[in-house]
């Protein structure tokens, strides 16, 4: 399904900056301020247990925008990019989950998580997590068409996975990237892709007209570009 990015009126920086003023007053009571939840893992003591999986949903509704956003959004990519990954939350104790024995790695804790969104009535937070799709660009090379390997072209080796895990895919595809990035629908409705990926683009310069038949002459140079927005 095709996502339509919807342009970002007045109104909806407004209630951005409203949702994440509200964002990091919430990350603060988590505790994802702490050193332990900066540190580094996830879903574990050294991300501040539990509470990053709850402040996942809260960060990724709001565009992974306050700086506190980090250590989940870190967590959120140590996970999908597992072999094989695991769901990008593992248990956020809400509602009728609180005294649930789920491990963070059970295949039901995604989906009765979407249900617990929905019933809390916050639907923008089941939305975004099911509309997550992760790319990671491990390797660049180069492949071969026909059946003979005659053709040569730049390629990529990726994975891909969807936010509850399904749709795990090793793959090739054409061009040279690097880096990871998420795309998502975020809780108003914005298509949002970070990471730090990029791909290597070739730029001609310094051409001339040259010959009889006025061939153009260029030399060419390669270079990197950002293609999702970072975290920072």
């Amino acid at each position: 399904m095709r996502i339509r990015q919807q342009p970002e009126t007045q109104g909806n920086r407004a209630k951005r900056k409203t949702m994440r003023a509200s964002l990091l007053g919430a990350l603060l009571c988590t505790g994802l301020g702490s050193p332990d939840a900066q540190a580094g893992a996830c879903s574990d003591s050294q991300y501040g247990g539990t509470d990053v999986d709850c402040a996942i949903i809260l960060c990724l509704v709001g565009g992974f925008g306050p700086s506190e956003c980090k250590p989940a959004y870190q967590c959120f990519w140590h996970r999908l990019t597992r072999v094989p990954p695991k769901p990008p939350i593992g248990f956020c104790p809400m509602g009728s989950m609180e005294n649930a024995n789920f491990a963070d790695d059970d295949e039901a804790v995604f989906e009765q998580t979407m249900k617990e969104l929905e019933n809390f009535g916050y639907p923008e937070g089941a939305i975004s997590l099911r509309s997550v799709h992760a790319t990671l660009y491990r390797s660049t090379g180069t492949c071969t068409r026909g059946p003979e390997g005659e053709n040569p072209y730049d390629c990529t080796s990726i994975f891909r996975v969807n936010a509850d895990g399904s749709g795990f895919q090793r793959t090739d595809i054409e061009g040279h990237y690097r880096g990871k990035k998420i795309e998502y629908v975020d809780g108003f409705g914005v298509r949002q892709v970070v990471g730090d990926a990029e791909r290597k683009v070739t730029i001609p310069y310094n051409c001339s007209r040259q010959g009889r038949e006025n061939e153009v002459v260029c030399s060419y140079r390669t270079r990197w570009i950002s293609i999702a927005r970072r975290i920072d």
